[in-house]
């Protein structure tokens, strides 16, 4: 048996998803948008990769909160796995399409939200 699915709606859309993986697609939304001060995310349990596939993204990283992120321009095609425990946070353009893949028990409740100023 083969399952299809398409993103649906802005911001993140997971699309396929059981107890090992999901898979999902980010588009713009004010949740994804490029700003001076955002909400930065951490996921102790699993890690997650991005691919940018149409677009333009930038992520932002650290290893403690209090840090200035780090920031990269993802490359088209190119897998970027930010590791459990990586503070981080995604700013994609208005046309943007990036594919996320991660653990299929990540979870609103094992994930830590802050605060942080990106300085771009």
């Amino acid at each position: 048996m083969v399952r299809i699915s398409t993103f649906q709606k802005a911001g993140f859309d997971a699309v396929e998803w059981n107890s090992q993986f999901k898979c999902a697609f980010i588009t713009h939304s004010s949740q994804y948008a490029v700003c001076d001060a955002a909400e930065m995310k951490q996921h102790n349990d699993s890690d997650e990769v991005f691919v940018l596939l149409s677009g333009s993204a930038t992520l932002f990283t650290c290893e403690n909160i209090t840090e200035k992120p780090v920031q990269c321009s993802l490359m088209p095609n190119t897998a970027y796995n930010v590791t459990a425990g990586t503070w981080h946070y995604l700013a994609v353009s208005e046309d943007a399409v990036v594919f996320v893949a991660e653990s299929g028990s990540m979870k609103p409740e094992n994930t830590k939200t802050s605060q942080a100023k990106l300085l771009l």
